[in-house]
Parts: C-alpha cells; structure tokens; sequence
C-alpha cells in the first residue's frame, strides 16, 4: 500500500542523516525534490519540542506525542544537471544558516547521502497569509498592520545581514502554530558583497510585486525589498497585487490604478514605498516603524512574540496537507538515483547544536540516537513474536512518505523561480556556493490554489 516499510536500520550514531526521522506524509513537491513532515525517531516517553524561540528541547510525555519538522529533500540528479541548480541548493541553506531571527524558519540540520540533499527545520502548519487573504478578500486593518510589522522586522534582519530577498509576497509568508509569520523561500536571495559596492543586477521575483530596477535588470541593493513590502501591504488590504503585471507597473510608473478600500495611513505608506525612482522610495526600516500606519503597534511586543498572532490556526493543521501533493508522493514516488561525485557538496552538513556550543559528544543526535537504538531492538523483538501485520511499526522510506489520513485541503504549488544565488555565504563564510470585526481568523480545511506565478 503505497511507498511504506518497517524500521530495520537503527538511526546513525555518529551523525544525523534521514534514519533519525520518521515520515509522516509529504507536504509539498517541487523541481527538485519534496517537503515532508517528519518526526525524529525516538521512543515514545523522550521526544523533542520546539520551544517558542524555535530551539529544541527534551521533554518527556506519557501521551507520546511529537512536534513536527519539515524536512526538504532535494535529488542531487536533478541539481547537477547545471551550476546554476547547485548554487540554488546551497543558497536556502546558507540564509537559513546566517540568519538568526524569530521571523525566518530555524534551519536544526543539514545532510546529505549519495542521492539527496536534506534541509531539517522549523514545522510552520498554518500555511501562507496569501491564503487568508483570499479567503476574506482582504484583512482588517488592525491585523495587516500586526504581520507587516512583524514582516518589517523579519526583512530588516536580511538586510543586516545583506541579504536581498527579491520574492517578498504574502504566499512566502507562512504561519506557525500560534499565528505568528516567517519569511521563506529564499531560492533567488542574494547575498550582497562589498566588492560589487553592495549591488546585484537580479531580475528573479514575481510579477506584480517586482521593483521597476529589478524588472529592468538595473543595478539595486537591498531597496527593491521595499517595493515588494508596499505591494504586499497593498494586497493584504485589496486581495491582488498593484499591478497585473511588469509592463503595467513600468506603464503607470508604479503608481496603483484603485487604492479604494485602503485606510488613509495605509495608502500614504504604500505610496512611499512604491516609488518608481528609488531615489523618492521609503528605504529607511526606522522611518517606516515610525510611520503613523504603524502608531498602534508596539515594536518591543512584536520583537519578542508576546501575544498570539491575530490568526488563530487549527491544531489539527497537521493532517491537513495538500492531498494531491500526498496523493502524488504515495501513487508515483520518486526515483531515488545515485550520484557518483561524492565530493561536489562537500561541507553542506550543519548541525545547530554544534554551532549553538554544545561539545562534540555530548550532542543531541549522539545523545537520541542511543535511546532510539534501544527502541528499535526492543520493536525487533516485539515484532518476531507478532503475528504478521501486527505491532510493526510503518514508516515512509526514504524517497516517499508514510501513509496517513487522507486531506480535506486543496494545496498551492509553489512555481520555480530564476535568480542568481550568490557565490558564497558572506555572513558566515560557510563552504559552497553562495476574520470577524476584532481582525480574529480562524483556518479552514479548504484552502485556495496560490496563482501568482514568478519568472
């Protein structure tokens, strides 16, 4: 019944690869590979938690239940069929890497054997704001302001660390369990460098919300994010973009056909930030937290996600994934194939323990893998004495996913992006290639297919 086999393997003792985690179902497809929801394989009564800050921690529970991780596996033969693909494979990675802040998705771990890439992070269930705003063709003012805040804050960390994002929309802003946004998908970021005087020529984004400089493949630093931060503030409040599309945003010069609908303080600030010259365009992140859009939020509750965030998301989220994704790992899973060049990711692995300061053997992978070794060789002999079909305990291989529920969930497919990924990590020198009327929602089961699509 579909891709599923009984555990055999004992998780690897010496460093994380996939044989720690579990398989719950898959989550989403793309050109290079599949996101799952996985758990790490442990016994039942030591689990680990993702705290509030995105860290993990043991916990013991007599329920045996377990927080969820994405896992993002990508096929090395589709990624060294050109350089291009590989630096793409390094970029997500290395922004996760360099980035530390509460409004990006915490990257736990990087691997790789000799078919796939891995990317182990923060589980976001909540889905896109995209969806929401659909849903309520526009939000209510008070909870616009609290996401683009908390987006401001999440860009603002980018930049510190010279990192331009160029796909800021509200479909790459994701929710977590309690409301609160990360910013992802960072396949056509760039990392700026001081020898190209802090600039990059990038025409990657999305249409509709792509800066006249990016559109036009001029020089541009990090000011072509506040373009896309306008537009995306324009369509929390209208439901769609600005523009239809690239020539209509270059005809009108980036100045919006209807701002109806929008508060006054809203449309003022989606006017600065839309400029057409980015010599007139709002590029100061202090300036715009000043803004009177802004004067109900309290930055320092937002800093440090306080309260929960205005969107209220189902807890049950976690078995309302895309089925047709689900459908489509499960009936036509993917080959997994075996690449010969064992060396071209060579210091792709990241564990953030270590970099966190934890010693060498005192990490949580060494210190899980000797409790789920025991676990396993327990489930061993629980098994052989089992009648068949009883008491194995059934996970997805490496290349497919566990079967679970069926889903009551349409799904969005994020389409591929072109950019050009930045040679190498700058920040840290890392190896490779760089509602109801109070703003209160509640998730549906149903949501809506994204239909942005980049170029």
């Amino acid at each position: 019944m579909g891709c599923c086999e009984s555990i055999e393997a004992a998780p690897n003792a010496d460093h994380v690869d996939h044989t720690h985690f579990e398989i719950f179902r898959c989550i989403g497809k793309g050109g290079f590979g599949n996101v799952y929801a996985v758990q790490v394989r442990l016994p039942d009564t030591l689990v680990p938690s993702v705290t509030d800050d995105g860290a993990m921690q043991k916990k013991t529970d007599p329920e045996g239940k377990r927080d969820y991780v994405a896992m993002k596996k990508m096929a090395k033969v589709a990624l060294m069929k050109s350089e291009w693909h590989m630096k793409v494979a390094w970029l997500e990675r290395n922004v996760l890497r360099a980035v530390n802040s509460p409004f990006v998705p915490k990257l736990y771990w990087a691997f790789q054997d000799q078919a796939s890439l891995y990317l182990v992070m923060e589980f976001l269930p909540g889905g896109d704001l995209g969806f929401y705003i659909s849903r309520q063709n526009g939000l209510p003012e008070s909870t616009v302001a609290f996401y683009m805040a908390e987006l401001a804050l999440g860009i603002e960390e980018l930049h510190k660390r010279r990192i331009v994002h160029h796909d800021i929309k509200p479909a790459n802003i994701l929710l977590d369990k309690d409301g609160h946004s990360r910013i992802t998908d960072f396949g056509i970021a760039v990392f700026l460098e001081q020898e190209q005087e802090l600039k990059c020529k990038s025409t990657a984004g999305t249409p509709g919300f792509m800066s006249p400089e990016a559109v036009k493949g001029r020089s541009h630093g990090v000011e072509t994010d506040f373009f896309s931060f306008g537009a995306s503030l324009y369509y929390c409040f209208k439901g769609r973009c600005p523009f239809e599309d690239n020539n209509e945003m270059l005809a009108q010069r980036a100045i919006p056909q209807s701002m109806s609908h929008i508060p006054a303080a809203a449309r003022d600030l989606i006017l600065k930030l839309l400029k057409y010259d980015v010599s007139d365009r709002l590029v100061d992140w202090d300036a715009v937290k000043k803004d009177p859009f802004f004067s109900g939020i309290n930055w320092s509750e937002i800093a440090q996600r306080t309260q929960p965030g205005p969107i209220t998301i189902d807890k049950d989220a976690a078995s309302n994934f895309p089925v047709d994704v689900y459908a489509m790992d499960v009936l036509c899973p993917d080959e997994v194939v075996k690449v010969d060049d064992k060396h071209a990711f060579d210091g792709y692995e990241y564990d953030y323990q270590k970099v966190a300061g934890a010693s060498e053997g005192d990490t949580l992978v060494k210190r899980l893998s000797r409790a789920a070794r025991k676990s396993v060789s327990v489930r061993r002999k629980s098994n052989k004495s089992a009648s068949p079909g009883k008491g194995t305990s059934i996970v997805g291989r490496p290349g497919g996913s566990s079967i679970g529920p069926p889903s009551r969930r349409d799904s969005k497919e994020a389409s591929n992006s072109k950019g050009a990924p930045p040679k190498q990590d700058t920040a840290d020198n890392v190896k490779g290639a760089a509602g109801d009327k109070n703003g209160k929602l509640q998730v549906s089961s149903q949501q809506k297919q994204d239909s942005s699509n980049r170029v």
